[in-house]
């Protein structure tokens, strides 16, 4: 393609077909880096070159959602984070039936 011989509005077309496109690629991309997480790893970071450590609290579309050990919440890129550590079980039950309900009839009064 001789891009030379395009058009003012064909140059405008083929940007924004192009600028798509990136958009694309970089959001297949991310999830790919977002599935490496689970929520109870361990992380590091680097923000402004200081070495930070958290535990994922959540795994978002774009970011995770990291709580520090002095319990500041950061959202991190995927690929600025490198797990430390895997979650050995899960912070939260994951089933109805793993929560324990009191019988019926129970009352705390």
């Amino acid at each position: 393609m001789d891009i030379e011989k395009l058009s003012l509005d064909e140059l405008h077309d083929l940007n924004r077909r192009v600028v798509r496109r990136i958009r694309y690629l970089n959001s297949l991309k991310t999830g790919r880096e977002l599935e490496k997480f689970e929520i109870g790893d361990r992380v590091c970071f680097h923000p402004d070159g200081k070495h930070m450590e958290g535990v994922v609290v959540r795994v978002n579309r774009k970011t995770l959602g990291v709580r520090t050990d002095s319990g500041h919440e950061w959202r991190v890129h995927p690929g600025a984070a490198t797990k430390v550590s895997s979650s050995t079980t899960p912070p939260f039950p994951t089933r109805i039936g793993e929560i324990e309900m009191p019988p019926a009839g129970f009352s705390e009064n």
